[in-house]
């Protein structure tokens, strides 16, 4: 237990009285949550589900005096908790104090005995001075933990310790004569006992007995006193069938102590397995995705390669009729010497014209290439090349300005 647990244990917190008009229920608990508390959602939540089990819990407002002086308004569930007990259902008044820095700090909860009621010496996790409850679910409690979680481990303990007995019972009773309240009828209206080893405190105020004030005192059984059921005389040892009960008792806990731990440890298990099991399958649905798309492109690349395919077929079939129409005009080509001058007919004497120009412009620009071999290879002198170079390259120019003409007249 962390030692501001410790220090409220101990310390004796100033409660106002609490009436039955200060309840918060609906609207009014959902802006008090908001209000106090960061994590609204998640206290909201806890609360709701804590009364709804428990449906005696009533939830108020009030100031909480912590060690340091500290006073300010907090939420309260205070009500009855059910429990077996020898076979009967009783109901165990208790408070559960839930701090600002709720869910994420533990509830400060007490067992509150009513006028007629005292606080057991024998219940383990409970302070006999203050009722203040230091269960396995408040000590380890995280983040994560439940407050219905912790009730229920509050009323498995007092079924098997039961937290209060009656006053005219001795308190020296390992196991008293747990009687039935007044309160037994969830109608519950208890008191917050005030706590010795602080006397500055004083006697406090409790929820429904305004101006009572009851100090809880420490219990010493002596060594010489023992529980009988039908009367209290007292023996020498205690009776066996009552040794037996306790064996029994503590059997259960430490029943409930192990279910729990393995409870715990089965529920990290599966949590690991499905963890690890969601990720495989988160994976394979990733692959299922990718799959999906790659049978999408597949498709696309199918469809693109078929009309591809077609198009080369009508262009195979377009080169065979050329390939025909050209055997067929070669056949039609007469055999022995060709007149290459009948071979291009000029449909007009622009045409004509036009014919002898480039046939001329062929003739010269092969002149000029002869010329320039011959000249390399010294047959005449440079200046009979370059005579014969000017007088070339007129008439080439020449020529050329008439193809020009002719080809913007003919629109060639």
């Amino acid at each position: 237990m962390s030692s501001s647990s410790a220090e409220m244990a101990l310390t004796s917190p100033t409660y106002t009285a609490l009436t039955e008009a200060q309840e918060l229920k609906g609207h009014d608990l959902s802006m008090a949550v908001a209000t106090i508390y960061d994590d609204m959602d998640s206290t909201m939540s806890q609360i709701t589900m804590a009364m709804s089990r428990y449906t005696d819990l009533k939830a108020a407002k009030a100031p909480y005096t912590f060690p340091d002086g500290r006073d300010p308004e907090i939420l309260c569930l205070t009500g009855t908790i059910p429990m077996s007990y020898q076979g009967n259902t009783y109901h165990t008044p208790i408070r559960a104090w839930l701090p600002i820095e709720f869910p994420y700090k533990a509830p400060m909860c007490y067992v509150v005995p009513s006028v007629n009621m005292k606080l057991s010496p024998n219940t383990p996790n409970m302070e006999p001075s203050s009722g203040f409850l230091t269960t396995p679910a408040i000590v380890q409690w995280n983040a994560r933990s439940y407050l219905v979680n912790a009730l229920d481990e509050f009323s498995r303990l007092f079924s098997a310790y039961p937290p209060l007995h009656s006053v005219s019972t001795p308190a020296t009773s390992s196991y008293p004569s747990y009687q039935q309240p007044s309160y037994s009828q969830q109608q519950y209206s208890a008191q917050q006992p005030s706590h010795v080893p602080h006397s500055s405190y004083g006697s406090q105020q409790g929820y429904g007995y305004a101006g009572h004030s009851h100090v809880a005192t420490s219990h010493t059984q002596p060594a010489s006193s023992s529980y009988q059921q039908s009367s209290y005389q007292q023996q020498s040892q205690p009776p066996p069938a009552q040794e037996e009960k306790l064996d029994q008792d503590m059997k259960l806990v430490l029943r409930m102590s192990l279910e729990e731990t393995v409870t715990k440890k089965l529920e990290g298990s599966l949590k690991t397995i499905r963890d690890i099991k969601s990720s495989h399958l988160d994976d394979i649905q990733s692959d299922y995705h990718q799959l999906e798309a790659g049978e999408g492109i597949l498709q696309q690349m199918l469809t693109d390669l078929n009309q591809q395919t077609e198009a080369a077929s009508q262009h195979l079939q377009k080169l065979r009729q050329a390939e025909t129409d050209l055997k067929t005009a070669l056949s039609n080509v007469p055999t022995g010497d060709v007149d290459w001058s009948t071979v291009v007919n000029a449909r007009s004497p622009l045409e004509r014209q036009y014919i002898g120009l480039l046939a001329e412009d062929a003739a010269l620009s092969d002149t000029l290439y002869e010329l320039r071999k011959l000249f390399e290879a010294d047959h005449f002198t440079l200046e009979v090349y370059l005579q014969n170079v000017d007088r070339l390259s007129r008439k080439l120019f020449h020529n050329r300005l008439l193809q020009g003409k002719a080809r913007q007249q003919g629109h060639f």
